[in-house]
């Protein structure tokens, strides 16, 4: 089988064209590549994880939010623990190893 010239040309135009895609010049072109679009979306990925969980504790607040305002016993039992009390009922169990 014969080779043109023209074989080695376009051969070498894709190897070039397929560096250009990589990414890899991007540091000397500024131009983004396939290696750039796949850590982008792996950064998107991450970040939709991120969100889902903060979603999740911003329901579980606004429940706790919920809580709060509607239940007196709640609300004295958080002000018990925050100030350091005991209710009148509650017994105390002390495990420390301090004498």
């Amino acid at each position: 089988m014969k080779y043109f010239p023209l074989d080695k040309k376009w051969t070498f135009f894709f190897l070039l064209w397929a560096f250009f895609l990589s990414g890899f010049f991007s540091h000397f072109f500024g131009t983004p590549g396939v290696l750039q679009a796949i850590e982008l979306q792996r950064l998107l990925q991450t970040q939709k994880k991120n969100l889902n969980q903060i979603q999740a504790e911003i329901i579980q607040l606004e429940s706790e939010i919920q809580d709060f305002k509607s239940n007196p016993f709640t609300q004295q039992r958080e002000i018990r623990k925050v100030l350091g009390y005991i209710a009148q009922d509650e017994i105390i169990f002390d495990f420390s190893n301090d004498l």
